[in-house]
């Protein structure tokens, strides 16, 4: 079998297209401008694989290299870059593994900042995430639903929750491992189906406001519970479709 690696190294080798996204930094930004201008690329377009070459997204920036490698070190920390050694830096693969880690993870977190919440919800807080829940609906009803949009305010949601719980270590606990899943949320509500995954997703939300709304741990828990699981198994699926397809690609002749 001729391998073809060379080709898709090729192919995820990034053009000057590929960073249109990145627009040049201002001298008085600061290293956080770098990391949220990469990030947001990484989760919202580059593909996994993409090179991130150093001098390349320091001059795209107009920046020094130093904020671009530091933002890429906290990157890596994150689980989004892979860093190999003589090589560039390069956007992580997406994979069941790390999908299965992160979900083990995360589901006993938010479980319990919910059940710490429900006796600690306020009518304001309630009145709040009703409002959230109007927007969601109201971005669903469109005829092209604007997914980052739709999953801010599922953050906003859900976080008016955990707040709540007056848990600061686990609230932040929950932000950074919510923050390295990103990339499977937006995979996920883009699935293609017969019925958009977002209209399922929003009937778990309306369940989550009810569960909140009622101060009731068990059901809070229920949903959450089932939320977790219906993203996995969704998400699942696809990258099983996908690691298929890359396997077949590499074993041609």
């Amino acid at each position: 079998m001729i391998s073809d690696h060379s080709e898709r190294r090729t192919r995820m080798t990034a053009t000057n297209s590929d960073f249109d996204q990145l627009e040049p930094i201002s001298a008085s930004s600061t290293k956080q401008a770098v990391y949220d201008a990469l990030r947001a690329a990484i989760v919202q377009q580059l593909p996994a694989g993409t090179k991130l070459p150093l001098s390349e997204l320091a001059s795209r920036m107009n920046v020094s290299t130093m904020p671009v490698r530091s933002a890429l070190v906290q990157l890596q920390a994150e689980g989004l870059v892979t860093n190999p050694p003589h090589r560039p830096a390069e956007v992580s693969a997406l994979s069941t593994a790390d999908l299965s880690d992160l979900y083990l993870i995360r589901e006993p977190l938010e479980v319990a900042a919910g059940q710490h919440a429900c006796p600690r919800l306020t009518d304001a807080t309630i009145r709040k995430m009703a409002d959230v829940q109007a927007e969601m609906h109201a971005i669903v009803q469109g005829t092209a639903p604007e997914i980052g949009r739709y999953l801010a305010l599922d953050w906003e949601l859900h976080d008016l929750c955990y707040f709540a719980a007056q848990r600061p270590k686990l609230f932040n606990a929950i932000r950074m491992y919510r923050a390295q899943a990103e990339r499977y949320f937006r995979l996920y509500l883009s699935n293609p189906s017969e019925e958009p995954v977002v209209h399922t997703d929003l009937v778990n939300q309306d369940n989550f406001v009810e569960a909140c709304a009622a101060r009731d741990p068990v059901a809070l828990s229920t949903v959450l519970h089932s939320m977790f699981e219906d993203t996995r198994h969704r998400v699942t699926q696809v990258l099983q479709r996908n690691e298929r397809a890359t396997s077949s690609g590499a074993s041609l002749p």
